[in-house]
């Protein structure tokens, strides 16, 4: 069993190619002596177009190379000083040093070596060049076939990992490289990060917070530090359990892989992957650590291999085996696996499969205490208010069957306060979570002699809803034999072209005295609304007369046999 699994979702051949993953283009490159093949990872649906491979002559040597996010620019590094940029519709190259800023040699002499380029995609740049002396903006002018520089941050730099899910450059300097400061790229600027000290350093987007994170191999623990505009803090500690590990995300949640080879030896189980949801527990991960598994099908080297690159966020390139591929959840394993239900419940509750109602299930077949059920409950209700809420805000229709399962659960559990709190929030139409129905007047009425209140809001509703609804909730309550709460509803609502024979036809079936409660309900109506307590003989209720008339000469007939 293994809560991730790793599935082939491309093929190729590597011969004598340096295999390189561009995160930022999604494009698996393959440098050769006289090519660069770039492939696309394909998509998760497999009924999405495939896009084709790009293959172009790599004329002359190739160190690195990164793709801009159209893939219609490639940014050829041939040396420490030495960038071309490809335009691979015309098939035109350029080099870095051709821009239009006469500053241009000043700036080449200032360089220094040329340590990356990446392409942003954003307004405040389009290509990020990062050398020894900093890190410059481009802006790429194509029919000009020239650069023009936007910005320059000077500052001394060693070496640098750039995330392309988060848009931020991390920078080491200082006298042991040790000294990290960050450049993040927004939408429409650059913001530098202040700096601080890490070492074994990538940066991932959990929940959509940005941390750094430090793998320390001697103390076997990752450290995450929260990256915000204006500083950096130290938040969470996880252990690795492995003197190597290597990190991915995988659907919000922080996979440590131990990469251990010597423990491996000894145990072949030690090859395992731990999961961390730093939303829900801190400090644990999620379910016990399980092996990460692949497919014989897919063809990958055995797990973990020495020469496997896991790249971000959850990429695994398998050069050896000609093989890339993507980490998936199995959530069926992780619920199996798991220890603390409450925990795992609201990690399932931030994602949409049918594992919850399972996990729910088994909660109450295996008989868990009560305390745990009850919190439980308390997450599965903040979870579907929340969501309610959340539709509202949107402008969408709040979704009514799971405002009345939402009803029902608080209701089943007595939870009366919070309830009217609910129906109250009706009143106004910006926070009505709860949209009006005749299901859910009807479910209210019904609800009138636990909890008194939810008459009146069912009242409410009708009111709102009209008088066909109207109709047809005293309909509904009729088929349901609740005929004094039919009768409720006609004399609140003032139904008075509602015929009586349906309601007088249902109180018959309900014994004597609820037919005699509804037959002197219509005779008073009846002679407020014409004077006179007689039924019309268009309303059909003759039979009913003789009823009552055969009862109250029974009940007169039984008063004298009894004075006698």
């Amino acid at each position: 069993m293994s809560h991730v699994t790793l599935r082939s979702r491309l093929q190729f051949e590597e011969g004598d190619s340096m295999v390189r993953f561009d995160e930022g283009a999604g494009l698996l490159v393959l440098i050769r002596h006289r090519e660069l093949v770039a492939l696309a990872m394909p998509p998760d649906d497999d009924q999405a177009p495939q896009r084709p491979p790009i293959r172009c002559e790599s004329a002359g040597r190739v160190e690195r190379i990164s793709f801009s996010l159209d893939h219609q620019l490639a940014a050829v590094q041939r040396s420490a000083v030495d960038l071309d940029i490809f335009d691979l519709a015309s098939g035109s190259t350029f080099p870095l040093a051709a821009r239009s800023s006469g500053s241009s040699g000043l700036a080449a002499r200032h360089r220094g070596r040329i340590l990356g380029s990446h392409w942003p995609g954003s307004e405040a740049c389009e290509l990020a060049v990062v050398t020894t002396a900093g890190v410059e903006l481009y802006r790429v002018l194509r029919e000009r076939r020239s650069l023009k520089l936007l910005r320059r941050v000077s500052q001394p730099v060693s070496w640098s990992v750039y995330s392309h899910e988060t848009r931020l450059m991390l920078l080491a300097a200082g006298q042991q490289d040790n000294l990290l400061s960050g450049l993040q790229l927004q939408p429409r600027s650059a913001v530098r990060l202040p700096r601080f000290e890490a070492r074994h350093v990538s940066v991932h987007r959990v929940y959509d917070a940005l941390y750094c994170a430090h793998i320390d191999e001697e103390a076997r623990k990752v450290v995450l530090y929260a990256l915000y505009r204006d500083a950096v803090l130290r938040q969470h500690e996880l252990p690795t359990h492995s003197a190597r590990a290597a990190l991915s995300v995988c659907d919000n949640l922080l996979v440590v892989h131990a990469l251990d080879q010597q423990a491996r030896l000894l145990a072949p189980s030690a090859a395992v992957a731990t999961l961390f949801d730093l939303r829900i527990n801190r400090s644990c991960p999620i379910s016990a650590p399980l092996p990460l598994t692949t497919l014989p099908a897919d063809g990958f080297s055995p797990v973990y291999s020495p020469h496997w690159l896991i790249a971000p966020p959850d990429k695994v390139v398998d050069p050896l085996a000609g093989r890339a591929g993507r980490l998936r959840l199995n959530l069926r394993a992780i619920a199996a696996s798991s220890i603390d239900k409450v925990c795992l419940l609201e990690f399932l509750l931030l994602r949409s499969n049918l594992v919850l109602l399972e996990v729910l299930a088994d909660a109450l077949s295996e008989l868990e205490p009560l305390p745990t059920l009850s919190r439980m409950r308390r997450h599965l209700l903040a979870a579907m208010t929340a969501y309610l809420h959340s539709q509202v805000a949107a402008g969408a229709s709040a979704d009514p069957v799971l405002g009345e399962m939402l009803l029902r659960l608080l209701a089943a559990e007595g939870s009366h306060a919070q309830l009217q709190l609910l129906l109250t929030q009706r009143a106004a139409p910006a926070r009505r979570i709860l949209p009006d129905s005749v299901p859910l007047a009807l479910f209210l009425f019904q609800l009138a002699p636990a909890f008194a209140p939810a008459a009146d809001f069912g009242l409410d509703v009708l009111k709102r809803l009209g008088a066909p609804a109207q109709e047809a909730l005293v309909a509904e309550l009729l088929q349901q034999q609740d005929v004094l709460a039919a009768c409720r509803v006609i004399r609140s609502l003032r139904l008075l072209a509602f015929p009586p024979r349906p309601v007088l036809a249902a109180a018959a079936e309900c014994g004597s005295e609820v037919f005699t409660a509804v037959y002197s309900f219509f005779l008073l109506r009846n002679a407020s609304c014409r004077g006179s307590a007689s039924f019309a003989p268009e309303e059909a209720c003759d039979e009913f007369v003789a009823r009552f008339e055969a009862l109250q000469c029974g009940a007169r007939t039984g008063h004298g046999g009894g004075a006698t």
